[in-house]
C-alpha cells in the first residue's frame, strides 16, 4: 500500500478492506506503515509503543494493529484483537510517555465474527512539535523501522520549525500591508488570521473556489464552523458582532476566492454596501490551501455615560471568537482536502497601542493597555491538534494577547480542549 506523509493515507474502513489488501499483497511495512499483531499491556510494552508512535511523528504514518505475519514465510493474515480500552490506552501512551505529548487518531474496525474483537488504525499525522523523545532520546523513522536521531538531525528539525514560523510572520506582515481599509478611515484595531499548509497540494481547495456552484460551496464551508457546541463553548464571547458568518458576498481573488462583508470585488471598501469601514469581515481561500481572515472591529468606540470611559476600547472577545472559529475552519479545510500534514498559523492585530480593554471598562476599571502598536504570533499545528486540541492551538495564537490584556481567565473555555466524545 503506497503511503505518503501529506497525501491521504489509505485508511481501511472494514475487515473486508484489510482482507483484500492482504490478498492483493498491498500491505507492506515501510516508512509510513507499521503492522502489529497486538499491543501488549506492560510498562515495557508501553514504552516500546511510545517509541513506535514517536518515530512516525516527523513524517507521519499509520500503526495498524491486528495483522499477523508468519516469521518464516512473511505471509500476512488477519488477527483480530480485543478492542475494549485499546484506543484509549494508545492515546494515553502517546500523551504521557512521548515528550512533548503526541496527538494520534485511532479508528477501530470491528470483526464480523465477534464485535468485541477487531483492528485498530492508529494514524500519527506529522507533528508540529517533532521530533519527540522517549526516555530522553529523539526518534525518527528509517525505511522500515524506527531509529534514534543524531544531534544534527534534531537541530535540523528544530531549525526547520523555527524557519517555518518565521515564514508565517512574514506572511502576516504581508496581510498587515494589504489592509483593505484606507489609512484615513482606520479608527479601530484590526484582526488578521492566516493558515498555510506546510506542504500544500496543488489545487487542494480548488473545488471550493472554482465553478458555477463555488459561491454556495464556499458559504457552506464557512458556515460549517458555526456549530452549537462551539457557540456554547465560547459563551458570551460568541455573541460578538460582526460574526464571521456575515462574510457571504463571493468574490474572485488572484489565488482563489473570498467571502466578504463590506468589501467590493477588488477588495476595496465599498461605501455602497452601507457597511462601516470598521465593520468589515473577509474570508479568503486559496486554491492551494491558504486561508486568511480579516476583521476591522477588534476595537470600537462604544457609548458610555462616563465621559472618561468614552473612546476606543479593545474587544478581546472578538479575538477569542474569531481565533477559535478560524482553527475550526482550518481543520475543515484539512478534512475537505484529505490533507494530514502540518499547518503554519499566525494571528496579528494592528492599532492596539494604548487602547483600554472593554472588559475592564465594564467594571469601572481602566485595566492594562498595550504598549506595542501591533501583536504578532505564529505557530505550527498538526492535523491531530486541530481536531483534538483546538484550545491549545488557540492559546498558542492569542494566549499572549489575552494575558497581556488581563483577560485570559475570562476566556479560559476558549483555550481549553473539548472533552473526548468517548
Amino acid at each position: 500500500m503506497t503511503l505518503t506523509a501529506e497525501v491521504p493515507h489509505w485508511v481501511p474502513g472494514s475487515e473486508d478492506d484489510l482482507a483484500e489488501a492482504i490478498r492483493l499483497g498491498l500491505l507492506e511495512e515501510g516508512h509510513h506503515l507499521d503492522l502489529k499483531r497486538e499491543i501488549s499491556a506492560s510498562r515495557a510494552a508501553n514504552k516500546e509503543l511510545a517509541r513506535d508512535l514517536a518515530s512516525f511523528a516527523v513524517d507521519g504514518g499509520i500503526l495498524l494493529v491486528g495483522i499477523s505475519e508468519d516469521n518464516e514465510t512473511g505471509v500476512l493474515s488477519l488477527a483480530p484483537q480485543p478492542l475494549a480500552g485499546l484506543a484509549e490506552r494508545i492515546e494515553m501512551v502517546a500523551r504521557t510517555i512521548a515528550d512533548p505529548p503526541l496527538s494520534v487518531l485511532c479508528s477501530p474496525i470491528r470483526s464480523a465474527q465477534d464485535p468485541s474483537l477487531g483492528y485498530l488504525v492508529v494514524r500519527v499525522p506529522p507533528s508540529s512539535a517533532a521530533p519527540h523523545m522517549v526516555e530522553h532520546r529523539y526518534l525518527g523513522r528509517g525505511d522500515k523501522t524506527k531509529l534514534y536521531l543524531s544531534d544534527a538531525d534534531v537541530r535540523r528539525l528544530h531549525e526547520r520549525r523555527q524557519a517555518t514560523e518565521q515564514d508565517a510572520l512574514a506572511l502576516l506582515q504581508e496581510q498587515f500591508d494589504r489592509d483593505p481599509i484606507p489609512p484615513e478611515d482606520r479608527r479601530q484595531a484590526h484582526l488578521f488570521l492566516l493558515a498555510q499548509p506546510s506542504a500544500p497540494m496543488p489545487q487542494m481547495l480548488l473545488s471550493l473556489v472554482h465553478g458555477q456552484d463555488a459561491p454556495a460551496r464556499l458559504v457552506k464551508f464557512a458556515r460549517s464552523v458555526d456549530t452549537p457546541e462551539l457557540r456554547e463553548l465560547l459563551g458570551s464571547a460568541g455573541g460578538f458582532s460582526p460574526p464571521l458568518s456575515y462574510a457571504s458576498d463571493f468574490a474572485l481573488r488572484s489565488a482563489g476566492a473570498a467571502l466578504t462583508y463590506g468589501l467590493a470585488n477588488d477588495r476595496s471598501w465599498a461605501p455602497a454596501s452601507r457597511v462601516s469601514p470598521e465593520d468589515v469581515v473577509e474570508i479568503e481561500v486559496d486554491e492551494d490551501g491558504g486561508l486568511r481572515v480579516f476583521m476591522s472591529r477588534l476595537s470600537d468606540s462604544l457609548e458610555s455615560a462616563d465621559a472618561t470611559a468614552r473612546g476606543q476600547r479593545l474587544l478581546t472577545s472578538s479575538a477569542v471568537t474569531y481565533a477559535r472559529q478560524f482553527i475550526a475552519l482550518t481543520a475543515a479545510a484539512a478534512d475537505h482536502a484529505n490533507y494530514l500534514g502540518n499547518w503554519i498559523l499566525a494571528a496579528g492585530a494592528t492599532g492596539i497601542k494604548g487602547i483600554p480593554v472593554h472588559d475592564y471598562l465594564l467594571r469601572g476599571r481602566s485595566g492594562p493597555r498595550q504598549d506595542a502598536p501591533v501583536y504578532q504570533r505564529a505557530t505550527s499545528a498538526s492535523y491531530a491538534e486541530l481536531l483534538k486540541q483546538p484550545g491549545t492551538v488557540t492559546d498558542r495564537l492569542i494566549g499572549r494577547l489575552l494575558r497581556a490584556t488581563g483577560t485570559y481567565d475570562l476566556y479560559a473555555s476558549a483555550v481549553a480542549n473539548p472533552p473526548d466524545p468517548r
